[in-house]
């Protein structure tokens, strides 16, 4: 059997919201839940099959592979093991005075009988290596009935080593368990008294607590039966994922850290503090008990800081200079703190110093184009880390605004190994980089197609709101600026040609000075730059509107030659055809066919057919890019003895994608149809499909219809911006 976990601390000031939390999350009220541990060690390999010995035998078949593993384990890495003894409260009959027999619960009350406790042998591997999204180990818990348990595990070769109490409650959630629980400290006895000793059990409340300030340990698994089962791996971390999710407002889930939860550390009579706070023991003295634990291929490599600080009493630990959280499930925000400096004053209105990440303040180190690793870093010059610093002791605000395409926090099952690794390389890459600054910085990363993506200003609207500059004239705007290295510059001698223009068009977007890395960092001239599109060349020709028209539109005197008529469009997906039917076509009495709606050429057909056999008169609003596509609407036309028009939208497949982002992007004010953003396989599929429209097809005439903007100021004002990060055609 596998244990999948993610742990997190819970100060003893929010124990009983967190019970509250659990309690509303699992629909359950709390469990009480008494454990008493009893650590053994081996002190030679056993050589005997212990597991069959004790109980074992009657497991399903499934099981025999890890129960075999555990055997080869005992026998050759010397773990420790446990012996837990589950208390559970005996029911007892009293008589009331009128007669009635009522129970009462034995564990409180003067006079109240002793519990029972349920003993199990229990043995956890060590965590399996390399990053984990969560915790995963092979364990084995075994019920044991009767007979003097210490004296049998002594005869195998294991000795008592300790014992502690966890006390706790328990919530249940499917196939997930959350126990959040504290560890309280046991009376010192020998072996002999491990387990007859019970003087403590009325008296559990006056136990002393291992962590003084009285924190809780929360602990989230899965048990699953086949751990090694791919399917069942995923479906666990899965789960354990989603209540991380849930309840990342109230507790940070993660993995135990390896080290910790190590079960071949040499474990004395303070093993609860050790599991703790995480620090080694010293060198167990000559004669010890416990021989030295024996070493195995895979070590872990957590830094001893981070070992000292995972189970690290909350009230001990120091503020988490970096803390990160997520914005609408696609914006990444971590936000670097330095409590030991004090703050820098800053007056209104603010500078802020807004920096790409990739290429502009860091660089690969390997010669690739990209960072192969978390480590795999170094800065853009060497002269970053002292600009930076200057900036912020001039009174700048810095910030980091990146694209990181590379990342999905989509709950993808096809993708979540390759997602998390994505996601946990790029938070050290930054965790590194902003401790060596060590300087208050906020880093934003666009994971999605949204608007938060560069060149949209979605992250420059999140800084806004983060620090509480929204308010007009709260940003010097004269001062401010932004520097990236995607600004439509040639490849040179020293570069590649720039992928995008997005760095520079988010500048022009929010209305800040824009410099590349090389104008900012190394005092070089402005090179020559290109705009693969401008949206406000195409405004030459716009007419505002003063009707709250809600979307860009286009109009041409387009006019009805027949009372009964078929009309097919031909352009591009955002060309502006469903709105030239909806101002121009639909006033005149044609009916609308349109697969995006109906979702098949076939469905569009029938749909056609019926209603020119009704004797209407039919727009097809489809692309209609080539040849074939088309002379399937001139057999229908035929058909039916009517003449077949065509309206040919010339409108570039830049703009088009352009207006494609700008009606996804504003669903309030310019998509009256709710309509997603296409996938850029659409318009370059248009390119590659597209044949232009002749008479010769069967037409009777082909009306062209150029682009023309049409809307009010306020929409022109959102038109007239940058909004694609890099096109598809």
């Amino acid at each position: 059997m596998h244990e999948f976990a993610l742990y997190g601390q819970v100060r003893k000031d929010d124990h009983h919201r967190m019970l509250q939390q659990l309690a509303g999350f699992a629909r359950m009220q709390p469990q009480d839940a008494k454990e008493i541990h009893l650590v053994f060690k081996a002190r030679q390999p056993p050589g005997v099959d212990l597991v069959q010995s004790i109980g074992a035998s009657h497991l399903a078949s499934q099981r025999q592979q890890d129960i075999q593993r555990v055997k080869n384990m005992l026998n050759a890495g010397l773990y420790y093991v446990q012996l837990v003894g589950e208390i559970r409260p005996e029911k007892q009959a009293r008589v009331t005075k009128n007669g009635d027999v009522t129970m009462t619960n034995g564990n409180g009350g003067q006079g109240a009988e002793k519990p029972s406790v349920k003993w199990s042998f229990e043995f956890k591997d060590t965590p399996d290596a390399g990053k984990q999204a969560v915790s995963s180990r092979l364990i084995s818990r075994t019920p044991m009935d009767e007979g003097d348990f210490v004296k049998f595990l002594s005869n195998f070769g294991y000795d008592y080593v300790s014992r502690y109490m966890v006390v706790g409650s328990r919530f249940y959630d499917h196939d997930t368990t959350l126990f959040l629980h504290k560890v309280l400290r046991l009376p010192e006895v020998g072996a002999d008294e491990a387990i007859s000793d019970d003087s403590f059990f009325f008296s559990i409340n006056d136990l002393p607590e291992l962590d003084g300030s009285g924190g809780y340990i929360l602990q989230a698994s899965i048990d699953v039966v086949d751990g090694n089962n791919p399917e069942l791996k995923e479906r666990a971390t899965r789960q354990l994922l989603a209540i991380k999710e849930a309840l990342r407002q109230a507790v940070d889930l993660t993995p135990g850290d390896r080290l910790a939860l190590d079960t071949r550390l040499p474990i004395t009579s303070d093993i609860p503090s050790r599991f703790y706070t995480m620090k080694r023991s010293a060198p167990p003295p000559a004669g010890s008990i416990s021989p030295p634990p024996v070493k195995r291929k895979i070590e872990s490599t957590t830094t001893k800081k981070a070992v000292a600080s995972f189970f690290k009493p909350a009230s001990q630990k120091e503020p988490e200079k970096l803390v990160w959280r997520t914005v609408d499930q696609t914006l990444i925000i971590g936000r670097y703190n330095v409590p030991h400096k004090p703050p820098q004053p800053r007056t209104l209105p603010v500078k802020i110093a807004a920096f790409d990440l990739d290429d502009t303040l860091v660089a690969p180190n390997t010669g690739s184009k990209w960072a192969r690793s978390a480590v795999s870093w170094k800065w853009w010059d060497p002269s970053v880390p002292d600009r930076l610093k200057s900036l912020h002791e001039d009174g700048y605000l810095l910030v980091i605004l990146s694209n990181q395409s590379a990342i999905s926090l989509k709950d993808n099952p096809k993708t979540l190994k390759k997602d998390m690794a994505s996601l946990a390389n790029f938070k050290t890459q930054v965790n590194s980089m902003l401790h060596q600054l060590d300087l208050p910085i906020i880093v934003y990363a666009a994971t999605c197609q949204d608007r938060y993506r560069k060149p949209r200003v979605g992250m420059w609207e999140a800084v806004l709101e983060d620090y509480d500059l929204q308010t007009e004239g709260a940003v010097d705007m004269t001062n401010s600026f932004y520097v990236g290295d995607a600004a439509g510059r040639d490849k040179s001698d020293k570069r590649r040609k720039d992928h995008a223009t997005s760095d520079r068009d988010l500048a022009a977007n929010i209305g800040i000075k824009f410099q590349t890395p090389e104008e900012f960092f190394l005092g070089e001239t402005t090179e020559p730059y290109e705009h693969v599109f401008d949206p406000t060349k195409h405004l030459e020709t716009a007419k505002p509107t003063v009707n709250g028209s809600v979307e860009s539109a286009v109009s041409a005197p387009f006019t009805k030659n027949s009372h009964h008529e078929l009309v097919i469009f031909c352009g591009s997906p955002g060309a502006g055809k469903s709105t030239f039917y909806w101002d121009v076509l639909q006033p005149l009495g044609y009916e609308r066919v349109n697969q995006d709606i109906l979702k098949t050429r076939e469905k569009c057909i029938r749909k056609a057919k019926e209603l020119l056999e009704a004797g209407l008169s039919v727009a097809v609003d489809n692309t209609n890019a080539d040849i074939e596509t088309r002379a399937y609407w001139v057999k229908v036309a035929r058909e039916f003895n009517v003449p077949i028009r065509c309206v040919r939208f010339t409108a570039s497949t830049r703009l088009a994608e352009h207006n494609d982002a700008v009606r996804a992007m504003n669903p309030n004010m310019m998509n009256p149809e709710n309509r997603t953003q296409l996938p850029g396989i659409a318009f370059r599929s248009f390119v590659q499909r597209f044949q232009e429209p002749t008479l010769e097809e069967g037409f009777e005439d082909i009306y062209k219809v150029d682009f023309e903007f049409k809307g009010t100021e306020e929409q022109k004002r959102l038109w007239s911006r940058y909004w694609v990060s890099k096109y598809s055609t």
